[in-house]
C-alpha cells in the first residue's frame, strides 16, 4: 500500500473514532444532541471526501461507518421520541391548570379559592419544557385568568346578577354603536346628535357603583373621541368640545375633581417658576447700550469683595466693568490660595475681555536660562491644576516668556526656543502629574517680544 493510500486509510479510521465518541456516552439533553448532530454531519461529509483506499480496507471502513451511523440515529430517535412524550405530558398539565383556573374564576365561591389559585401558580412553575410558541400561548391565557382573579379581590368585585349582566351587555353594545357613529359636520346638528347619545345613556339603569363609574368613563371618553374626529372649522369644533366637556364634568364629580386638581398643580408649578425667575433676575447683569447694569444684590456682593482689594488697585477702576473684573480676579486669587507660597506677590491675576490671565514670575518657576521647573513651584502648579479641573468648559493656554537677553547654547537654540520649552514643561506637568486633560491645554512661546515686566534690571 503506497503512502497516499495509507494516509487516506488513517484519516478514515480517525474520523470513525471521533464519530463513535459522539454517542459514547449519549447526549443528555436537546442542546447536547443538536451539537452532536451538527458535528456528526460534518465528520460524515469529511469521511466521504477522503481519497482512494484499497478495496479490502474500504469495505471494512464503510461497513463500520454505516454501523456507527445507524447506532447514532437510533439513539437520537429514542431520545426525541421520549422527549416528545414528555412534552405532551407537560402540555396536558398546563392545559389542566388553565381549565381549573377558569372553573374557579366562574364559580360562585371564587373569592374563597385564593389559596388554591396560588398553589396553581406554584405548580405552573414546576412543569417542564414546552415548545416556546405553544408555551407563550398558554402563558397569555393562564396569566390573563389569574390577573382577572386577583384584580377582583383588590377591587371588592361582586358577581353580577342575571339582570345586571344583561344591563352590562346593553351598555357595552351602546358604546360599540357610538364608536361606529358618523356625526354631521354642521355644528348645530352635531350637538343634537351627541345629545341624543348622551340622553340614551342617561336613560340606562345603574350598575353597582364601581362598575358604573368605569362604564360612564368609557362612554364619555368614546363620545369625546368621536366628536374630535368630525371635520369642522377649528373655532366651531372648540366650542362644541367645550360644551360637551362641561356636560360631562357636570355629571361626573370625580372627573371634575380631577380637572380641578390638575389646574391647581399647573398654578403651583407656574408660581414656582416665577419665584425661580425672580431669583435669577436679581443676580442678572444686563447691558444698556455700552453700559453695564447690575442688580442691587449683585452690587452689594461686589462692594463687599472690593472692600478687601488693595486700595492702589481700586484707583485704576474707572467704570463698573473695571470694578467687576477686579472683584472676579480677587475671588479667583483667593480660591487659588497662594498665601502659603514663597514670593506669593509674584503671582498676579488680571481679566481682559472674557479672558482670565494669571501671570507668574519666571523666578518662581525656573532658574535663569532654564526650562526645568523648580521643585518649589509644584505647590503653585497643583493649585492651578485644581482650578482648571474644576472648570471643565475652560481651555487653558500656557505662554512662555523670556527677557531680552539673548541666549544660545547646546540645549536651547534662542529665546523663542526657551519660551516654548518653558510652556511645554508646565503643560507636561499639568497633564502627567496633575491629570489635566491634554486636549484642554495649549502651549505657546512668546520669546522676548512680550515681556511681562520691565527688562531694565537684572531682576
Amino acid at each position: 500500500m503506497v503512502g497516499a493510500m495509507k494516509e487516506n486509510l488513517y484519516s478514515k479510521e480517525t474520523l470513525l473514532k471521533e464519530m463513535k465518541t459522539l454517542s459514547e456516552p449519549a447526549p443528555k439533553n436537546h442542546k447536547e444532541w443538536q451539537s452532536a448532530i451538527n458535528r456528526f454531519n460534518t465528520l460524515r461529509d469529511q469521511f466521504k471526501g477522503v481519497g482512494y483506499v484499497p478495496a479490502k480496507e474500504s469495505k471494512t471502513t464503510w461497513q463500520e461507518f454505516r454501523e456507527i451511523g445507524r447506532e447514532f440515529m437510533q439513539l437520537k430517535n429514542v431520545f426525541y421520541k421520549d422527549q416528545k412524550k414528555e412534552y405532551n405530558q407537560n402540555i396536558d398539565e398546563k392545559k389542566n391548570l388553565i381549565q381549573t383556573s377558569k372553573e374557579i374564576l366562574e364559580s360562585e365561591t371564587w373569592d374563597s379559592k385564593t389559596r388554591e389559585m396560588k398553589d396553581i401558580q406554584s405548580q405552573w412553575r414546576t412543569i417542564g419544557f414546552v415548545p416556546r410558541k405553544l408555551d407563550n400561548k398558554f402563558w397569555i391565557e393562564f396569566s390573563d385568568i389569574h390577573k382577572v382573579y386577583f384584580d377582583r379581590l383588590k377591587s371588592g368585585y361582586q358577581k353580577l346578577s342575571p339582570e345586571q349582566e344583561t344591563l352590562h351587555k346593553e351598555k357595552l353594545n351602546h358604546i360599540e354603536k357610538l364608536k361606529a357613529a358618523k356625526f354631521s359636520n354642521d355644528p348645530d346638528t352635531l350637538k343634537k346628535e351627541y345629545l341624543d347619545y348622551w340622553d340614551s345613556w342617561q336613560a340606562f339603569s345603574r350598575l353597582d357603583s364601581s362598575k358604573d363609574e368605569k362604564m360612564n368613563l368609557s362612554f364619555s371618553n368614546t363620545l369625546l373621541a368621536v366628536v374630535k374626529k368630525v371635520a369642522i372649522e377649528k373655532i366651531a369644533k372648540k366650542e362644541v368640545l367645550n360644551d360637551l366637556n362641561i356636560l360631562i364634568l357636570q355629571s361626573d364629580p370625580n372627573r371634575l375633581q380631577q380637572k380641578l386638581q390638575e389646574g391647581r398643580t399647573i398654578i403651583n408649578s407656574l408660581k414656582s417658576d416665577n419665584v425661580t425667575l425672580e431669583k435669577e433676575n436679581s443676580l442678572k447683569l444686563d447691558m444698556v447700550g455700552n453700559t453695564a447694569v447690575i442688580s442691587k444684590e449683585t452690587r452689594l456682593l461686589m462692594n463687599k469683595t472690593l472692600a478687601k482689594v488693595d486700595a492702589s488697585k481700586l484707583e485704576g477702576a474707572k467704570n463698573l466693568k473695571d470694578s467687576l473684573n477686579l472683584a472676579v480676579a480677587y475671588n479667583l486669587k483667593q480660591s487659588i490660595d497662594i498665601s502659603d507660597l514663597e514670593n506669593s506677590d509674584d503671582v498676579n491675576i488680571n481679566i481682559e475681555q472674557t479672558v482670565v490671565m494669571i501671570s507668574v514670575s519666571d523666578k518662581l518657576l525656573f532658574n535663569t536660562a532654564s526650562y526645568q521647573v523648580k521643585r518649589g513651584a509644584y505647590k503653585l502648579i497643583a493649585k492651578l491644576a485644581a482650578i482648571i479641573k474644576s472648570e471643565p468648559s475652560m481651555d487653558v493656554m500656557i505662554e512662555g516668556h523670556t527677557d531680552s537677553r539673548t541666549i544660545s547654547n547646546a540645549v536651547v537654540q534662542d529665546n523663542w526656543d526657551l519660551s516654548v520649552k518653558r510652556a511645554t514643561s508646565i503643560v507636561r506637568l499639568l497633564e502627567k502629574k496633575y491629570n489635566v486633560a491634554g486636549s484642554r491645554l495649549i502651549a505657546s512661546g512668546r520669546g522676548s517680544t512680550m515681556p511681562l515686566v520691565d527688562n531694565s534690571s537684572s531682576d
